[in-house]
């Protein structure tokens, strides 16, 4: 259910900073033993990988490595959304991060046996 939240937040953020048409898309494969290493994860234990990406403006790149902490926010919101979405990751051993080049790119990387019930 934490997940669920954590993506409902995704949209709702990027419905509310563009104004315009706006694609989302969600996707799930497993984690490649590079994105693993890249990340710091254990290379031995399968890894899921969830990608939320869309259209809207994404996040501006001075933002980027302020945008998972707490009270951190580039419009008129909280600034905890991703703060908590990190904290997920973190609690199923895992890791968030952005990489969106146009648009957003957050990727959650968690053990398999995790994502059962996350």
């Amino acid at each position: 259910p934490r997940l669920v939240c954590d993506f409902e937040n995704f949209v709702a953020d990027s419905h509310r900073h563009c104004s315009g048409f706006l694609s989302t898309h969600i996707m799930a494969c497993r984690a490649s033993r590079e994105e693993l290493a890249r990340a710091g994860l254990d290379l031995n234990a399968e890894h899921i990988k969830l990608t939320y990406t869309d259209s809207g403006p994404g996040i501006p790149l001075e933002f980027k490595r302020d945008a998972f902490l707490e009270f951190e926010s580039t419009s008129d919101g909280l600034g905890i959304g991703l703060s908590l979405a990190n904290e997920t990751a973190q609690a199923l051993s895992g890791t968030l991060y952005e990489n969106g080049l146009l648009g957003v790119r957050f990727q959650f990387l968690i053990p398999a046996e995790q994502a059962v019930d996350a």
